[in-house]
């Protein structure tokens, strides 16, 4: 039945409920449903995660500090870097790994000791001690001492060469002799300029007889007047510096030249020494030398 009032008309052309109206909210709204809405959200949840590789390695909580090796064989290795907890070699003596604190380098290993410097040794370091000891050593050895050691080292002769049955000595390429050996203090005291000789002394005179066809060998001879108590006394002393003598000693004077030839030298004795023999000392022939006695 129908409302005379009602125009039916009119309501024809309006929308009906639950057509396809372009602005009804399931147009408009239907986008954003999707949407997630405003406020917390609920935690999605968990996946199925990383699978575990047997053998790798997994740091242990950063409040440990400790690192655990993996299974031999298995090729796995901590990352490198320093982070909070890594593992630092300790150095060599210095007891087990530490970890190192965040942001920090692991220190070097310490290398190798340096050597210690050698000491000196006892003799090294009192070897000027030593030197200035020889001299009290020899004073307090004396003369014996010296001897012993001038023949030992060659510098004093110890090797005598006497005469043949000839009477004559053969040495360092000559033919020699004693020809005279006097007492010449009278001579020396009386003579026309007098020396003043020191008490207690007396002056030899020893003439020696020579042939030498090279006279240049035997010219730096050196004669030393032996006694009886086996001292010896150089030729030409000091004590007859003053006096008006010549010593020629092994070469023969500018007025008599020649192959044979006599000299003559003086020696100041004690009057408590009696001679007894003339030393001829070349050092080239060390430690042999002439010894020429009387007769």
């Amino acid at each position: 039945m129908s409302d005379p009032t009602f125009d039916n008309t009119e309501t024809a052309n309006l929308p009906r409920v639950g057509a396809a109206d372009p602005l009804s909210d399931t147009a408009v709204l239907g986008p954003l449903r999707g949407m997630p809405a405003a406020g917390p959200q609920p935690a999605p949840a968990p996946g199925p995660g990383p699978v575990p590789v047997p053998g790798a390695w997994e740091p242990t909580a950063p409040t440990t500090g400790t690192w655990e090796p993996p299974p031999p064989g298995s090729g796995a290795w901590p990352p490198a870097g320093p982070t909070a907890g890594a593992w630092a070699p300790a150095a060599p003596g210095t007891g087990p790994a530490q970890p190192v604190a965040p942001g920090t380098v692991p220190p070097e290993p310490a290398g190798p000791p340096e050597p210690a410097t050698p000491q000196a040794g006892w003799w090294r370091r009192n070897r000027w001690g030593l030197v200035a000891l020889l001299p009290a050593l020899a004073l307090a050895l004396g003369p014996p001492a010296k001897d012993a050691y001038d023949q030992i080292t060659g510098l004093e002769p110890s090797r005598p060469v006497t005469a043949g049955a000839d009477g004559w000595t053969e040495y360092a390429g000559a033919r020699m002799r004693l020809v005279e050996l006097t007492d010449a203090t009278t001579e020396v005291t009386a003579a026309r300029r007098p020396v003043r000789l020191p008490p207690g002394v007396r002056v030899w005179r020893a003439r020696l007889g020579f042939e030498s066809a090279e006279t240049e060998r035997i010219g730096g001879c050196k004669l030393l007047l032996e006694s009886l108590d086996g001292r010896t006394f150089g030729a030409d002393p000091d004590e007859l510096d003053e006096a008006s003598l010549y010593s020629n000693f092994c070469t023969p004077g500018l007025e008599k030249p020649g192959p044979a030839y006599e000299t003559q030298s003086y020696f100041v004795l004690p009057t408590s020494a009696q001679p007894t023999a003339v030393r001829v000392v070349l050092s080239v022939e060390s430690p042999r030398y002439a010894r020429l006695s009387p007769g």
